[in-house]
């Protein structure tokens, strides 16, 4: 078998194997997990390449775990973790295949700077790691997005946004309202980080009146933190809360309940943007994400 596949299987049964040992340990002790993840692939690395007869056998089996080291540090630093696996609905060992390949591109990249090979395939795989990790790195924020999508649409939530040019995307997250499933999506004002949210419930479960006359805003939060705040219907069937520090607007659009937030925009900012609102993918949140 060629030594460059024997060393990507070398480096996919590392990735698996740190796959299984941080989720068992993990839930016991973080610290030995993050010990475990660090010193035991050198010795399983030591051993699997001397067993695989690969040529500087042992240079590769410590560059190897260290290139693995890097790549897992890399994919939590642009902040795809384990949990994207479940936010994408490809389940456990959907997120062990990823660490697989994670591990066997790593182990590649090593076995290319170091062993004997025609320059073409060293230069061939040597790029192809580079350019995968460069991709993963620009596309980490569609990874991220294409999970909040997936989960929202598997659990009977529109994803529907706001066209807002002025702001940008901080935060895109599923939770648990007080009522249903809701669609967090929080917004800074690029100029002077005012913030401004917007939360997203099927309108089947509430009406615009219902939402806006409730005692919580559709993810739960207490209205007016203990204060009285007044409700209004305005025009086109749309509701304005309004309480101490902060004024939202609730409406229907489609078949989603949106809530517009902000202690920063006047009645008339938060009313213009119910209009701007429209069905968007991943590819458009993670584009609000930009600065």
């Amino acid at each position: 078998m060629n030594a460059l596949i024997r060393i990507a299987l070398v480096g996919a049964v590392i990735g698996l194997g740190e796959s299984v040992l941080v989720v068992c340990v993990s839930e016991r002790n973080v610290l030995l997990a993050f010990l475990a993840m660090v010193f035991v692939p050198f010795p399983v690395s030591m051993a699997l390449c001397w067993w695989g007869k690969l040529p500087h056998w042992w240079l590769v089996s410590v560059l190897g775990p260290m290139a693995v080291i890097f790549s897992f540090l890399l994919t939590l630093a642009v902040g795809v973790d384990a949990s994207v696996a479940g936010d994408l609905g490809i389940g456990e060992w959907g997120g062990r295949l990823i660490l697989m390949g994670v591990g066997a591109g790593a182990f590649a990249f090593a076995g290319a700077l170091v062993m004997p090979m025609h320059r073409a395939l060293r230069l061939t795989t040597l790029g192809v790691v580079v350019a995968l990790c460069a991709a993963s790195w620009v596309g980490a924020d569609v990874i991220r997005m294409a999970g909040v999508t997936w989960q929202s649409a598997s659990k009977g939530v529109p994803v529907v946004a706001p066209d807002l040019p002025e702001h940008r995307l901080v935060l895109a997250d599923l939770e648990e309202g007080a009522v249903a499933d809701v669609l967090r999506l929080s917004y800074e004002r690029r100029f002077d980080q005012g913030d401004l949210s917007v939360l997203v419930a099927s309108v089947r479960e509430q009406t615009a009146r219902e939402a806006c006359e409730s005692q919580s805003r559709m993810d739960g939060t207490p209205v007016g933190e203990g204060l009285p705040a007044t409700c209004r219907e305005v025009w086109g069937g749309s509701w304005v809360r309004t309480e101490v520090g902060s004024t939202s607007v609730l409406a229907v659009r489609g078949d989603a309940l949106v809530e517009v937030q902000s202690a920063w925009l006047t009645e008339a900012q938060l009313l213009a943007v119910l209009p701007t609102v429209r069905p968007v993918d991943a590819w458009d949140l993670a584009a609000a994400r930009r600065p």
